[in-house]
């Protein structure tokens, strides 16, 4: 059984989202949380096995948050959802740690697809953010003290 903790300021997406998961026999949502320090606070008692992570959000942001998710529990994988392919957050995702990024706009079973995958440690991009991230790393100066690729080639 996949874990699933959700978080998310707008409460009906998810609760669409938990709706969807929770309608299949493999996976089930364990919390669900409005913003990023609860999600913190929480997540050590919840367990989750994959994080579903809205990245626009009040009072800390998702990317900070995955990045704290990350830091207290390493094993937890997790995947960003968003309703923007801006180059520069796909790539600041995955460097906090994502290790996958989906916009708003995707069907739920593509959500429960990528859940699945990243539980068994595979990643996942939508295909518009693929071609946001080559982009973005096609502009980084191989010669600059950028940690940013050697991060990514190394993950």
């Amino acid at each position: 059984m996949i874990r699933i903790m959700l978080v998310g300021d707008h409460e009906v997406v998810r609760m669409g989202i938990e709706a969807a998961i929770n309608s299949g026999e493999d996976m089930r949502v364990v919390g669900s949380f409005s913003d990023g320090p609860a999600a913190i606070k929480e997540a050590p008692i919840v367990a989750p096995d994959v994080v579903v992570l809205d990245v626009l959000m009040p009072e800390m942001d998702g990317i900070e948050t995955c990045r704290q998710l990350r830091e207290s529990l390493p094993d937890t994988r997790i995947v960003m959802l968003t309703s923007h392919t801006d180059k520069d957050a796909v790539f600041a995702a995955i460097m906090a740690g994502a290790s996958g990024y989906l916009l708003k706009n995707t069907s739920s079973q593509e959500i429960i697809d990528a859940v699945r995958a990243v539980a068994e440690g595979r990643s996942t991009l939508d295909p518009a953010v693929t071609s946001e991230l080559l982009e973005r790393l096609r502009t980084v100066d191989p010669n600059s003290d950028v940690t940013g690729v050697e991060g990514l080639v190394g993950a």
